[in-house]
């Protein structure tokens, strides 16, 4: 039975204590509780659900769910709550102590909590979730079907030769196919027959008896984007982006450092339209327990559902080896943000913000999504409307 929205507070703080990591013993407040008087409250104010088309409390419930770090979160939930309610600066021991007499609280007073709760939401979307979807489509891409100087003009051209050898060694790793529907590289396959009209495949398999739906032009994919950490103009908001990625696995951020960003541990071989849903977070892998064994899954729905997912496969090793294999843990953070995204409807949100970069115009109910769109040109995660 859904508890009371009028209670949650109360209810919140009689769970056993809990020490957040180099922070103090506390009384806690059970997020996950806090979050269940949310969604109850939400779902008798659905005015404010249709317009921000996510469900604040499913997006809080869902990270905590799948953040690694569930310390560094909490403290970020429970310090922002205390800064948003009280205009001040905070820490987790100021904050904690702040919610200790919750349970005498006015109604009004409680429902401010409720509303901080989905400011939370909104900011977690605004300095993650949605400058990492924006960040994903500005990856400079060298393809089979171009040349460096197609890459973007901005990007340095140490960063212009790091992709094209990704590319080269990310093809090799992966047999020249592309990992989710082992389509072939075309224009390897047309160089293969311009020497020798029995060519084979890396493994040995004649090309010449593969079907020619079976050959795709395939390019390479970041797990996590390219510009992440290059496109944010401030300092601040490229350190929250940091900040949240830590959360969901300690330490990831020294691997995607510059130049770490373009290694072969956070790339893929996809075809045109796989690097898109990849992109998109529309498709992530599963670990299926099995050493480099994944269950890709699709995370569209009804008609749009395509009955190739969910598929499993295998990421092959490269000859002998010697090329790192595509990195669990990126994997796993990709797999995080899709689900996340999903559950909570924000995915459908942040596409709706990036269409409004080619046309912003003013809902039918009177919402916009031009205050997210400005600060995402400001911050630097976009160049134009």
């Amino acid at each position: 039975m859904p508890m009371d929205p009028s209670r949650w507070a109360v209810w919140a703080l009689s769970a056993p204590a809990r020490t957040i990591r180099n922070g103090p013993r506390i009384t806690p407040i059970d997020v996950r509780e806090v979050i269940h008087g949310c969604r109850a409250r939400g779902s008798s104010n659905p005015t404010s659900i249709r317009q921000k088309r996510y469900k604040p409390a499913k997006l809080i419930y869902t990270t905590l769910e799948l953040v690694l770090s569930k310390d560094s979160f909490l403290t970020l939930f429970f310090t922002f709550l205390h800064e948003h309610l009280t205009s001040g600066p905070s820490n987790i021991t100021l904050a904690l102590s702040y919610f200790e007499d919750i349970g005498t609280w006015e109604p009004a007073a409680r429902n401010d909590v409720t509303s901080a709760l989905e400011e939370f939401a909104h900011y977690m979307i605004t300095q993650f979730f949605l400058p990492l979807r924006a960040s994903s489509a500005k990856t400079p891409q060298p393809t089979p079907t171009s040349s460096l100087s197609t890459i973007q003009a901005s990007t340095p051209t140490s960063t212009k030769r790091r992709i094209s050898a990704l590319r080269h060694d990310c093809l090799v790793r992966d047999h020249h196919r592309c990992v989710v529907t082992r389509k072939f590289d075309i224009t390897e396959a047309r160089k293969r027959i311009a020497i020798d009209k029995n060519c084979t495949d890396d493994d040995g398999r004649p090309l010449k008896t593969e079907q020619r739906g079976n050959f795709q032009y395939l390019e390479v994919a970041h797990i996590l984007p390219h510009c992440l950490t290059k496109v944010a103009s401030g300092d601040e908001d490229l350190k929250n982006v940091l900040r949240t990625l830590d959360m969901f696995d300690p330490g990831i951020t020294h691997f995607i450092d510059d130049p770490k960003i373009d290694s072969l541990s956070n790339a893929l071989t996809l075809t045109l339209d796989n690097h898109r849903l990849l992109g998109e977070f529309k498709i992530y892998f599963e670990p299926t327990g099995k050493a480099y064994e994944y269950r890709i899954h699709s995370t569209d729905d009804d008609f749009l559902s395509d009955p190739f997912f969910p598929v499993t496969r295998t990421l092959m090793p490269s000859p002998n080896r010697t090329i790192d294999p595509p990195s669990p843990r990126l994997l796993g953070i990709h797999r995080a943000v899709c689900l996340i995204l999903k559950l909570s409807g924000a995915a459908e949100y942040i596409e709706h913000v990036l269409r409004d970069l080619e046309l912003v115009t003013v809902e039918a109910d009177g919402s916009t999504h031009v205050g997210d769109i400005i600060r995402l040109r400001i911050d630097g995660w976009i160049s134009a409307f």
